[in-house]
């Protein structure tokens, strides 16, 4: 089971000379969902709490109404840092507008 410490510092993040920003941060029994706002547009980030069979992780980029996947990826627990997770997020953004 995946245990983010301090992931609540996220909650109303927001970057210094970007339009990106953290909402509320929530945390269930089977996921940390991040509600971010990127150039305007709302994205819903969940990184599941139980690992699969390789001890990786599922992150799902997700519009902000919550209803379309836009995909996901899977990443070792050794990689979600707290202090690291903005750059991923901002990288799982970035990565998913270049498919359009």
């Amino acid at each position: 089971m995946l245990t983010l410490k301090n992931y609540k510092k996220l909650d109303g993040w927001k970057h210094d000379s970007k339009d990106f920003r953290i909402g509320p941060v929530y945390e269930t029994q089977i996921l940390y969902s991040f509600d971010i706002r990127y150039n305007s547009i709302f994205y819903s980030i969940k990184i599941f709490r139980e690992a699969n069979v390789a001890k990786h992780y599922k992150i799902s980029l997700r519009d902000g109404s919550d209803m379309t996947d836009y995909g996901h990826k899977w990443i070792a627990k050794n990689l979600i840092e707290i202090d690291k997770l903005i750059d991923g997020f901002e990288m799982l953004i970035i990565h998913k507008q270049r498919l359009r």
